[in-house]
């Protein structure tokens, strides 16, 4: 990553974009680093647009008399929440359990 800031500097994007593509370790951060941020695009966009709006209207409908349903509600959305927002790792349920 830092050859290719270094590259743009100084010889601009398209140079910079060609070494790194000749660069087989390079061109593979490129591709996971890409992957990554579209997965991490993907989960923002499903729980802005469906979870969340779905996790308001649970809190607003949902009685005190299921506990057990209410509790895997939670833990559910908490945990997914805090793989894009803030982010857990797989520990984020324990996480949860511990706040």
């Amino acid at each position: 990553m830092k050859d290719f800031i270094k590259d743009w500097k100084y010889d601009g994007f398209s140079s910079a974009f060609n070494n790194a593509r000749q660069n087989e370790i390079a061109s593979r951060n490129f591709k996971r680093l890409f992957s990554d941020m579209f997965v991490y695009l993907l989960l923002g966009i499903l729980f802005k647009q469906a979870i969340s709006p779905a996790y308001s209207e649970h809190k607003k409908t949902s009685s005190g008399d299921d506990i057990i349903k209410n509790g895997i509600a939670e833990l559910i959305y908490k945990a997914g929440n805090s793989c894009y927002d803030v982010f857990g790792g797989p520990l984020a349920v324990l996480n949860y359990f511990g706040n």
